[in-house]
């Protein structure tokens, strides 16, 4: 019997996350072959674990030595390198280095790369030259240290680029000054950032960011002062509409929501855990009465959020949803309400604010429907 295609490609949809069973099943047949080589290479991921550093380097090493004549990675739009050993050695670190740069040039339909080593050396962000000239990079996170400089230099070849995550520089980098910087004229789609205040200096007049992620208010270098770096993100980044707070203090993220009024959507890592410190939040939040923030999330709490976020509620005209974290697993509460719901999105999707923003658009119309009921 010969099963329609369409039955067959939903079928090897269905075990996409199931590498051991397209591996056979590219061996079956040639039409096996055609249908389950996409998924298979769609994504390639190296997680070089301590626990799993062997195998995994063992596997990089088996792709390179025929990924000129392997026809799978002509579909692999997503790579991720990461190398997280904690007691590396250099040969080691030499040998992971090297199969990056053996893996990128035969990966012309790439879209989104991650490269991570922690905690040994930066990778230079010139590997960037390796890609093919039909690779349009659309999402990036480049663990480039030391490399502040020539990061600019090799970010300006990548137009296509709309997400970008900078962890941040390292100290010995800290003498280095910033000249030159880029806007949305060398990035036109750039809609989502990750970086540091301090590393938002590389950046300038991005009209087209949407969403900004502040990883840390801390500040390395001897030219740069926190309040300058505050001046700057208000004006550079003045268009956002989602912020994001990771290892922010309260002072730094008082100025910060003051700085920007076109807020609707911001993730705070630091939950009140205390009734002095949702105090503290509160009048920060007391202030921002001129933004029109429609979304709050928080991070991890064993503090009772609810009557704080109702504090919240009657102090901000706009706001509409509440999210936040606790033992027994993440929780809403809308506008109105006075129960708290379970929310069950995927980690990877909740620091977005798209999906921030279709929240809002359902909770507004569930309570448009209950009024006219």
């Amino acid at each position: 019997m010969h099963i329609p295609t369409e039955i067959l490609l939903a079928i090897i949809e269905g075990l996409a996350n199931d590498r051991p069973t397209l591996l056979r099943l590219i061996l079956v047949s040639r039409r096996f072959n055609v249908l389950a080589l996409p998924p298979l290479y769609e994504k390639i991921s190296f997680l070089m674990y301590s626990i799993y550093f062997t195998k995994q380097l063992a596997s990089a090493e088996s792709l390179c030595r025929d990924i000129e004549t392997n026809p799978g990675v002509r579909f692999t739009t997503a790579l991720v390198f990461e190398y997280k050993c904690f007691s590396p050695q250099e040969d080691t670190i030499s040998r992971a280095h090297l199969l990056i740069s053996r893996i990128l040039p035969h990966l012309p339909n790439l879209r989104s790369l991650i490269v991570d080593f922690i905690p040994t050396d930066a990778v230079d962000p010139a590997i960037l030259r390796l890609l093919p000239s039909t690779a349009r990079l659309t999402d990036l996170y480049l663990a480039c240290g030391r490399y502040r400089a020539s990061f600019l230099q090799h970010i300006i070849l990548l137009p296509t680029l709309e997400d970008i995550s900078i962890p941040e520089f390292y100290l010995n980098d800290a003498e280095t000054q910033v000249v030159d910087k880029l806007s949305s004229k060398e990035l036109p789609n750039l809609r989502s950032l990750a970086l540091s205040v301090e590393d938002s200096l590389l950046f300038d007049d991005l009209t087209s960011l949407v969403s900004l992620v502040i990883t840390s208010d801390r500040i390395q270098s001897r030219f740069v002062e926190l309040e300058f770096a505050m001046r700057h993100l208000s004006g550079a980044f003045a268009s956002i509409r989602f912020l994001a707070l990771q290892f922010v203090g309260m002072d730094t993220m008082a100025s910060l929501l003051s700085c920007f009024l076109n807020l609707e959507y911001i993730s705070i890592w630091n939950a009140p855990s205390s009734s002095s410190q949702a105090n503290d939040l509160s009048v920060v939040f007391s202030r921002t009465t001129n933004i029109k923030l429609k979304y709050i999330r928080f991070g991890f709490s064993k503090y009772d959020i609810p009557p704080f976020a109702q504090t919240l509620f009657d102090s901000m005209k706009h706001l509409v949803i509440v999210d936040w974290s606790s033992t027994k697993g993440a929780w809403r509460l809308c506008r109105g309400s006075k129960t708290a719901i379970p929310i069950t999105e995927p980690d990877t999707q909740r620091d977005r604010w798209e999906h921030m923003h279709q929240a809002v658009e359902d909770c507004v119309r569930r309570d448009a429907e209950t009024r006219r009921a």
